[in-house]
């Protein structure tokens, strides 16, 4: 039995025995709950349209009593967590659509298969006004709980007009307030103790408690293709939420880094691929039809390129490419059949970095989905979604994972826009499931990503200094130089810079293969953001790959004297005697 604290009457008391274990009594409980406490509930958080995912930790402002209060109703719901967790896993879909992770955060389920969902990080803050509880403030992320309001034409004005006019702001990691009054109530920020985590600690934590794996601190790894139940009417309530029934679309060590690697990007919801072409393919297939229009960047990856050269083409999807350093020339390109614009940033082989804000306000103009491809950063460096993207991409393969032994792709970003890949691209138009066992290698990887950026950013930085200084080096491209034209759009949109570079030589096509044969410590090799330093030449690569593929050619703003450098984890004097002693050779 618990009851309220003096001073709050009615009291409250509810008896555990007398929660019937029926999906019908979910509802019930809250209304009761709260109805005790006298607390009144803005209408439309219980919207048909919603489906609410966080955990309930209420903060009381303006009364005596509130640390009490939160003590009581904590341990409330600490009570009866086990019956909640039990009641909304059957229950799911009731009226009301509440979906409670529990005072643990525990995750019931990865992916909501209809991208109705909001992701609610924070808490209710009830505001007392002469003794009554007049006002519900919901600390939280105004991007996730009012970017899915702002969708229902039942939403209070209130959220909609806080929505609009932060549409264009970051998120808010001091976890901004949205509410019903006009002013955040100044006691707000000392009476909420429990502010997000930092990056680094969400990067460990985020989604997993021991506490419901036998204490286990590592995540399990499912190794199933399918799933048994125990009735028909058990298959048919899994079916019921899309894919839960086969390993392709559900797996329980998937959706945790798939829930994780949302977080972390800031985004609605997540889903990850066998490789990061293959997110590629499942973000153009699904989002684009014959006749469509896809606006991109001149530069892309040499394999994207050839996806939008040679594959969207052979569909009727007619790919646009333009030059958007210039943001500007977005503006001439967009037709009436255009649909998104595509970009990386950092770019892929140059390290250009191209503004995202003013990419996606033009875009937005011209009601075009934003796709980013933040590969080349991560996002502990970079969250595109912050600046206006609709969809991130990042190869898993690269700086995520970061030890260079597996394959993967992701797309983070919008709920409703994930789900449709998951429920086309994924399904059925590429089936590119990535496997438990990757997905928990980029678990393990996600780890140290913020250490590891941090290490290869300053090895990169010095490197990048000592190249721009040396007689044989004709230019260097890494936007973090104070001296790089596009300098101040790095710092905008990026916390620093990650370990990726560009730079030619003065002796140009064969100085850098002499070059490239002299380093005794840096390693020849594709791919990029692994703990070694990886070096390589594009025009080599080319013209070795024209003997079977004719129609290969370096891409668009990439010369004959590039060289791709990620710069690794090794101690920064290895790697800078490494790279002088073979400049000097030449």
């Amino acid at each position: 039995m618990i009851a309220a604290p003096p001073g709050l009457e009615p009291a409250m008391e509810l008896d555990r025995r007398n929660l019937s274990p029926q999906k019908e009594t979910v509802r019930r409980f809250y209304k009761e709950m709260w109805d005790h406490a006298d607390v009144r509930l803005i209408p439309e958080i219980f919207h048909p349209d919603f489906t609410f995912r966080g955990s309930l930790g209420p903060v009381l402002v303006g009364h005596s009593q509130f640390a009490d209060y939160v003590r009581w109703v904590t341990d409330s719901l600490e009570h009866y967590t086990s019956d909640i967790l039990d009641l909304v896993e059957e229950g799911n879909r009731v009226s009301g659509k509440l979906r409670f992770h529990g005072i643990h955060r525990k995750p019931l389920f990865g992916r909501p298969p209809t991208g109705q969902h909001v992701w609610w990080h924070g808490a209710p803050i009830f505001v007392f006004r002469d003794g009554k509880i007049e006002d519900l403030w919901v600390l939280g992320d105004i991007h996730g709980l009012i970017g899915r309001l702002d969708q229902s034409t039942n939403a209070p004005p209130e959220f909609k007009s806080e929505y609009a006019s932060n549409q264009a702001e970051p998120r808010a990691r001091d976890r901004r307030l949205v509410g019903s009054a006009s002013e955040s109530p100044p006691e707000v920020a000392t009476a909420h103790h429990q502010s997000e985590p930092g990056f680094a600690t969400r990067a460990i934590h985020h989604a997993y408690n021991p506490a419901d794996h036998h204490g286990a601190v590592s995540h399990p790894v499912y190794f199933t293709s399918t799933y048994a139940f125990q009735s028909v009417a058990d298959n048919d309530a899994a079916a019921a939420l899309g894919g839960k029934l086969y390993a392709r679309e559900h797996n329980p060590t998937t959706e945790l880094l798939e829930a994780r690697l949302a977080n972390l990007e800031g985004a609605e919801a997540g889903l990850v691929l066998a490789s990061g072409m293959a997110a590629v393919g499942a973000l153009t297939l699904s989002l684009l039809s014959q006749g469509d229009e896809l606006i991109v960047h001149r530069t892309l990856y040499s394999n994207t390129t050839a996806m939008m050269e040679q594959g969207l083409p052979r569909l009727g999807i007619k790919v646009v490419p333009v030059d958007l350093n210039n943001p500007t020339n977005l503006d001439a390109a967009v037709t009436p059949r255009s649909r998104a614009v595509y970009f990386e940033t950092p770019v892929n082989p140059t390290g250009d970095v191209l503004d995202i804000a003013d990419i996606a306000a033009r875009a937005r103009r011209a009601g075009l989905l934003v796709l980013v491809d933040g590969t080349f950063a991560s996002p502990a460096l970079q969250r595109p979604l912050q600046h206006g993207a609709d969809i991130v991409l990042h190869s898993l393969t690269k700086y995520i994972n970061g030890h260079g032994d597996l394959l993967g792709g992701a797309l983070l970003g919008k709920g409703e826009l994930i789900a449709r890949i998951h429920g086309q691209g994924l399904r059925f138009m590429t089936g590119a499931a990535l496997s438990p066992m990757a997905s928990s290698l980029v678990l393990r990887g996600l780890k140290t990503l913020p250490l590891r950026m941090e290490r290869h950013g300053s090895n990169a930085l010095a490197i990048a200094r000592m190249l721009d200084a040396h007689s044989a080096v004709a230019w260097v491209n890494y936007p973090f130089l104070p001296s790089h034209p596009r300098h101040a759009i790095a710092r905008k949109q990026m916390s620093s810079g990650s370990g990726m570079m560009s730079f030619g030589l003065r002796g140009g096509f064969d100085a850098a293969r002499n070059m490239l044969d002299n380093l005794k410590v840096i390693t020849l090799a594709v791919s990029l953001g692994d703990v070694e330093t990886l070096i390589m030449h594009p025009a080599s690569i080319v013209r070795a790959r024209q003997t079977v593929r004719p129609e290969a050619k370096l891409q668009s703003g990439v010369g004959d004297d590039l060289i791709r450098l990620s710069v690794g984890l090794e101690d920064e004097a290895d790697l800078l005697h490494d790279l002088k002693q073979s400049l000097d050779r030449l």
